[in-house]
């Protein structure tokens, strides 16, 4: 790292010292890759079981999230960092579809909530200017939602800090204070 290449032999012992650190980062990688994909597959193929149409409203919604969660160029989009913690969505998701079809009404409740939410920080993102919507803060705040799905649908799941609607709002005010 800071190191100036300036000869084939610099490029050489540049590139073995990425190859060493690349490998493992790698293995570890597809580590946390496996169980992510497995349970998207599960949880696809639950939702395909559950045809009532009373259930509509929660299928259509997790089928979205699913899309957003698992889609082309995913593993890059979620970060080394929270690629872990993506297959704690998916679980809720599982458990979401398991405890939402008992109690429809509950999760409607539920998912409104989220709902709101989730538009919140559409318009958010939108008001923003364009080269401050990618940044950190305000990409956190999109995984802050999928911490509040954990806490509202799979509370037993746990998320690593406190959530809520609240904060998210707080969230977004501060993101929307720092200088661009």
């Amino acid at each position: 790292p800071g190191a100036t290449v300036r000869s084939p032999e610099d490029f050489d012992r540049a590139l073995a010292g990425v190859r060493q650190q690349t490998t493992p980062r790698v293995i570890e990688i597809v580590e946390h890759l496996v169980p992510v994909l497995d349970t998207a597959r599960q949880v696809s193929l639950q939702l395909s079981r559950v045809t009532a149409p009373a259930a509509a409203g929660l299928v259509a919604d997790l089928r979205v999230q699913l899309a957003a969660l698992v889609r082309p160029g995913f593993v890059a989009d979620t970060g080394y960092r929270r690629l872990p913690r993506l297959v704690t969505y998916l679980r809720a998701m599982a458990e979401r579809l398991d405890k939402g079809v008992q109690d429809l009404r509950r999760d409607t409740d539920r998912m409104e909530q989220v709902h709101v939410v989730e538009q919140e920080y559409a318009d958010f993102v939108a008001a923003l200017p364009p080269h401050r919507r990618g940044d950190a803060d305000v990409r956190d705040i999109g995984w802050q939602i999928q911490e509040l799905r954990v806490s509202l649908f799979a509370q037993r799941l746990g998320t690593p800090q406190p959530v809520s609607a609240k904060r998210i709002y707080a969230a977004m005010d501060a993101a929307e204070d720092r200088p661009a």
